[in-house]
């Protein structure tokens, strides 16, 4: 998918309750370390440079899409499917938050199904199969597991139903189904922003730990970011552990505390999720432990509020209020006919910290 990254930056557009080829806010270091991040692949350095060219474009769409549907009623042009991985994690709702009010502004209603857990994947094939048989408009999904739904993607595209996938810049693993857009943010760009900001914060050196979520695209990618910025630029820093927690708090809770008695000195946690970090963070609070950096993705309000109460250290923001609207509005291109130059559409992020957390409550 060594394609030209197209990014889409959603001028003025951050959730009220907010997570690569990204752009810091929170030191130049950062935005320096997302420029360079993954030499030969879709680094933040070619989303950067190409968001100018591309802003215009994608802004031109969205308003083209808008312009035509500001006094359409909710609903009257049918449905858009809306297909998260599972509804455990805020992360997804806040997804949502975006979605659906950009579906209804636009004249369709957002038809949210989810299966029961993330790794339910026969029940979220299921759910795409009813969806197709429904003959909505568009479907947008979000899976753990892209060979499970190739089956499904490919019926959609004999129904003539466009398909958008989320939260990812991966291709589907089969040259025999069509997707319209990919919409999502670069996680190894994340992953190297994550490292940077650790560094920051620990001098440089020292002991840190890691935890894992469930295998798949975006824990592999926001891990190996992280581990290949540590190994190049930082000889003095060591991943003394690297431990799954399934992005669950109450894993991250526990397996932080695990780590923490084994490797007393570690400096801090980087979790591929902000639920893990959360947990984590909450552990070391628990156990009377100080100075501990903890640092997730994914720009969760729970977590905004964590940084705030000075528990959690920061978030990388991915903005997923920012990738729900403009799945929708690629949605709505599709069912418009409208060509894309580039199917893989990157919304930016940013590492939120006590320094400006306040700023995104307020908004």
């Amino acid at each position: 998918m060594k394609k030209k990254l197209v990014s889409m930056l959603l001028t003025g557009v951050v959730a009220v309750s907010m997570l690569a080829g990204c752009g810091g806010s929170d030191s130049s270091a950062t935005s320096a370390s997302a420029e360079t991040a993954k030499s030969g692949s879709a680094a933040t350095s070619e989303a950067s440079s190409a968001s100018e060219t591309a802003e215009s474009s994608a802004t031109t769409s969205s308003a083209d899409a808008s312009s035509t549907s500001d006094t359409a009623a909710a609903g009257e042009k049918g449905l858009i499917a809306f297909i998260p991985p599972d509804m455990t994690s805020p992360y997804y709702q806040m997804i949502i938050d975006g979605a659906k009010p950009t579906a209804e502004k636009l004249g369709y209603e957002l038809d949210v199904q989810s299966p029961s857990t993330s790794t339910s994947y026969d029940e979220q094939v299921q759910i795409l199969e009813n969806e197709i048989n429904k003959g909505v408009k568009a479907i947008a999904i979000c899976t753990h597991d892209a060979s499970s739904i190739l089956n499904g993607v490919q019926e959609a595209n004999e129904a003539g139903i466009p398909v958008i996938v989320f939260n990812t810049l991966q291709d589907l693993p089969s040259d025999d189904v069509d997707v319209y857009a990919y919409v999502g943010y670069d996680p190894w760009a994340g992953g190297v922003m994550a490292a940077d900001y650790v560094a920051e914060k620990i001098g440089n050196k020292g002991d840190i730990a890691i935890l894992e979520g469930l295998e798949g695209y975006n824990n592999t990618e926001r891990i190996e970011g992280f581990q290949d910025e540590i190994a190049k630029k930082y000889p003095d820093i060591n991943i003394v552990a690297s431990q799954p927690a399934d992005w669950e708090r109450d894993k991250g809770y526990t397996v932080a505390q695990n780590i923490i008695q084994a490797n007393p000195d570690v400096k801090a946690f980087f979790a591929a999720s902000d639920e893990m970090a959360i947990g984590a963070a909450q552990a070391m609070k628990d156990g009377g432990i100080d100075g501990i950096v903890t640092i997730g993705i994914d720009g969760n309000a729970a977590t905004m509020d964590s940084i705030n109460e000075g528990v959690t250290t920061a978030s990388l923001d991915t903005d997923p209020y920012t990738i729900g609207v403009t799945s929708i509005e690629q949605a709505v291109n599709a069912i418009d006919g409208k060509k894309l130059d580039d199917n893989k559409v990157i919304v930016q992020c940013f590492v939120v910290d006590s320094s400006n957390v306040k700023d995104y409550l307020q908004k």
